[in-house]
């Protein structure tokens, strides 16, 4: 009988070790796998930072070129209004700035082109989103741009009405607050 217990420890021990040997197994692959997901996601958050790194170097560079944009437009203005007052006339005309100029220099691959307006151009249709969503220059033509610029998530679009919020506090004069609120550029697209 002392033989049958002893052979039956021995299996005992021998499925004991097999069960164990089995969870170490388990656990191994286990944790290969949260070593995988782990690198994983650290991979992923590492793209996640360029990818916000890149979006935040965009943004400004595109805040630069706004300011940039608006103060060379206001040289421009100033220069014709000094020669307005010494002789009597101007050269260029007043080029009010618009949204779509902006973009337009931004970003001249999305300038649309335009028909020049008046009741010869059979093409033209008033109720035409993209002549709805484009600015008349001097010249009778439509300045039209890509509208996924009037798209309410447009970071062009946002930025300029920041900038045009801040150009009003920042302005006394009450004629130039309500041109520069005038300038913000509504979503057109929802």
């Amino acid at each position: 009988m002392r033989g049958l217990l002893t052979g039956s420890k021995n299996l005992v021990g021998r499925v004991n070790i097999f069960k164990l040997i089995g969870d170490m197994e388990r656990n191994q692959q286990l944790a290969d796998h949260l070593e995988y997901l782990n690198e994983e996601l650290s991979e992923e958050a590492q793209r996640k930072d360029l990818c916000r790194e890149a979006h935040a170097a965009c943004t400004k560079e595109i805040r630069n070129h706004l300011v940039a944009f608006l103060e060379e437009r206001q040289q421009r203005d100033d220069r014709q209004h000094r020669q307005e007052r010494g002789c009597g006339h101007s050269e260029e005309e007043n080029d009010t700035v618009y949204y779509e100029t902006w973009i337009s220099e931004l970003h001249p691959d999305n300038l649309m082109l335009s028909q020049p307006l008046g009741k010869d151009n059979k093409d033209h249709d008033d109720d035409n989103d993209a002549c709805k969503n484009g600015r008349k220059n001097k010249n009778g033509t439509h300045l039209m741009i890509d509208p996924r610029f009037y798209v309410k998530e447009s970071d062009h679009r946002l930025i300029w009405n920041e900038q045009m919020r801040t150009l009003a506090a920042q302005n006394d004069d009450p004629d130039n607050k309500t041109t520069a609120l005038d300038r913000i550029v509504e979503p057109l697209i929802a």
